[in-house]
């Protein structure tokens, strides 16, 4: 059985739940309290020594990145679905948008990880938001709902 560390308000975590869920997928959940700093434990370093969720284990496998982790997901346990599609220029548009999509996580990582952890963080967060959000818009979804067109895509969770 698969084993899913995280913490519920990590957005690198959450898309991989979804997908577990989505896919029907059982799993053992442990979830990491950041706050406390329990990724900083001997236990949880061990684990996984970058001290970061989400993690997820799978027979021998470990893997440590939440992108990585769901397009393994969908690879092994649901090949050609309509989360990751096989066809070459959906695929590549998809995993453009998971590329891209590590900038904005890494800012919105920064402003609220200080907020939960009561660091101080002057960003305009609303801006960069903002200035994202235009950008998946107008470029990314092209007038389409999903970036698979009408179907949702590990992207879009």
């Amino acid at each position: 059985m698969i084993e899913y560390w995280n913490f519920n308000l990590s957005y690198n975590s959450m898309p991989c739940v979804i997908i577990l869920d989505k896919l029907k997928i059982q799993y053992k959940e442990h979830i990491v309290n950041l706050p406390a700093k329990e990724q900083k434990t001997p236990e949880f370093i061990k684990i996984n020594p970058r001290q970061t969720v989400p993690v997820m284990r799978d027979g021998e496998l470990m893997l440590n990145e939440s992108r990585s982790i769901a397009r393994y997901l969908v690879n092994k346990y649901a090949p050609n679905n309509m989360l990751y599609p096989s066809a070459p220029i959906i695929r590549a548009r998809i995993d453009s948008a998971l590329d891209s999509d590590m900038e904005i996580t890494n800012k919105l990582n920064e402003i609220f990880g200080s907020e939960i952890l009561g660091m101080p963080e002057e960003q305009d967060t609303r801006k960069i938001i903002d200035e994202y959000v235009g950008y998946l818009d107008n470029f990314m979804l092209d007038g389409h709902t999903y970036l698979n067109n009408e179907h949702m895509s590990i992207a879009d969770v």
